[in-house]
């Protein structure tokens, strides 16, 4: 029953993490988007990485991010 509660514990953080990291993202690629520019962003299952694409600036940053 503890362990249960721990992970479950666990997995509620990194889901906030998660969260936490995809606003950070949005908010930089926002402030400086033009209004006709579409922001996409993909987070694996896991986790683990991201991609963030930008219309205007024609790229694809892909990002791996070690979550302990």
């Amino acid at each position: 029953m503890i362990k249960e509660r721990v992970v479950l514990f666990l997995h509620k953080e990194i889901l906030n993490l998660k969260i936490l990291l995809s606003k950070q993202i949005l908010y930089l690629l926002l402030r400086f988007k033009k209004p006709t520019d579409k922001v996409v962003i993909a987070v694996s299952q896991k986790l683990d990485k991201y991609i963030v694409q930008s219309q205007s600036k024609k790229y694809c940053m892909y990002l791996k991010k070690k979550i302990a």
